[in-house]
């Protein structure tokens, strides 16, 4: 059983640099002019969703601005307008005042800054991110795609290539067939006579045939998690709604734990809830357009991407 403190390891990573260089809050939602004034530099610049926040750093909200932080210990924070906030040590203060910092108040800090988020800064993703064309003509598969399960008997979805074809739907391990089957539709129900697929990496492979003639295919990698992985992110989930956090925050949230274990259509779907919520944010776009390219989508991806580049270029 997993104590509480440790179920953040789906969100942060301990660090390698020494904790007095180690940020201790991450924003995980923003609304309207919000300022981060850095400690070390001096300097202010305005803050953005994933900004870290180190030690004796000060945010500084403006007039119908708004903020939520998650520290590092897991515990989140929402600041209102025209506050001042500067973060300390442990057993420390907070000083909460105007902008001009002419009244404060002093309210105990539990910060422990032992982890940093684990999604701060540019991610490894933005690197592979392919800008391909979705060919019409190709055969997609839209479920499972190239993610990670917490289910062990996946449905299995594609497109229709052709009138008057069938597809051979096939699961490989290892290079061995677990099972195939055959189907006019373009839906398959997980077999109820096939037991259900055991933790570990599967090849799916969906063949679009005319008689005994292979007109085109698909594949896509995926992974069945182990049940103890799956009992790691419902618990971390359950820890985060006890917090009652805004709507914002709870799908952010969501889907950094959902993309920490790869379940990449799990966070999606947080991402597409999120987008409701704020449509207009870019690195919400530029995060489903990584997203989507992963699970295999290319199309969509790029569909999120040209509008992260619109919205990047609208706020210049």
């Amino acid at each position: 059983m997993l104590k509480l403190s440790c179920l953040f390891v789906v969100l942060f990573v301990i660090l390698s640099f020494s904790e007095e260089n180690a940020p201790v809050a991450v924003i995980t939602a923003i609304e309207g002019d919000v300022r981060i004034c850095r400690y070390v530099s001096g300097e202010c610049t305005t803050a953005v969703l994933e900004s870290q926040i180190f030690l004796s750093d000060s945010l500084i909200t403006s007039e119908n601005s708004e903020v939520t932080v998650i520290y590092s210990d897991g515990k989140l924070a929402s600041f209102g307008s025209n506050t001042g906030v500067k973060i300390v040590p442990p057993a420390g203060t907070i000083q909460r005042g105007d902008k001009t910092d002419e009244k404060t108040d002093e309210i105990t800090s539990v910060l422990s800054p032992l982890f940093a988020f684990s999604a701060a800064g540019e991610r490894t993703g933005v690197k592979i991110l392919v800008r391909g064309e979705e060919d019409s003509l190709s055969l997609k598969i839209y479920q499972p795609g190239n993610t990670a399960l917490s289910i062990n008997k996946p449905d299995i979805i594609w497109s229709k290539f052709a009138n008057e074809l069938s597809y051979d739907i096939i699961i490989q391990k290892m290079g061995s067939v677990i099972w195939q089957k055959t189907s006019t539709d373009t839906f398959l129900k997980y077999p109820e006579d096939i037991p259900e697929l055991a933790p570990g990496s599967y090849l799916l492979k969906v063949i679009a045939l005319k008689g005994n003639d292979t007109l085109n295919s698909a594949e896509r990698f995926f992974k069945v998690l182990k049940f103890e992985i799956v009992s790691e992110i419902e618990k971390a989930l359950e820890s985060i709604k006890k917090q009652n956090p805004d709507s914002f925050t709870l799908h952010f949230l969501s889907a950094r734990i959902y993309e920490e274990r790869g379940l990449v259509l799990d966070a999606i779907r947080e991402y597409e809830q999120l987008i409701r919520i704020k449509p207009d944010e870019p690195l919400l776009h530029k995060s489903l357009s990584i997203l989507y390219n992963k699970y295999g989508l290319i199309e969509l991806g790029n569909k999120h991407l040209d509008q992260f580049e619109a919205l990047t270029e609208k706020k210049k």
